[in-house]
């Protein structure tokens, strides 16, 4: 299952994470979500909340270039596991 997360519809980004379903998704979208302006901190608890179900993540159209070096290191550290 297919599931788009659009964290700009939810207070905090903790909201965001709680509303990802732990079992049935396996593919998640998270594109347009801007997550290169994101603090640290809310991008580390994203990713690190990704159920292990999922087996593909979008995160096109994120501005991953603007990211600062370590924010993006941590994230693609975590997808080459």
């Amino acid at each position: 299952m297919l599931y788009t997360l659009e964290i700009a519809n939810y207070a905090t980004m903790q909201d965001a994470i709680s509303s990802i379903p732990r079992y049935s998704v396996t593919r998640l979208d998270l594109g347009y979500n801007d997550l290169a302006s994101k603090p640290h901190a809310d991008n580390l608890a994203l990713i690190n909340s990704i159920p292990s179900s999922v087996n593909l993540v979008d995160l096109s159209y994120n501005d991953l270039g603007r990211m600062p070096d370590r924010d993006l290191g941590d994230a693609l550290r975590f997808f080459r596991q």
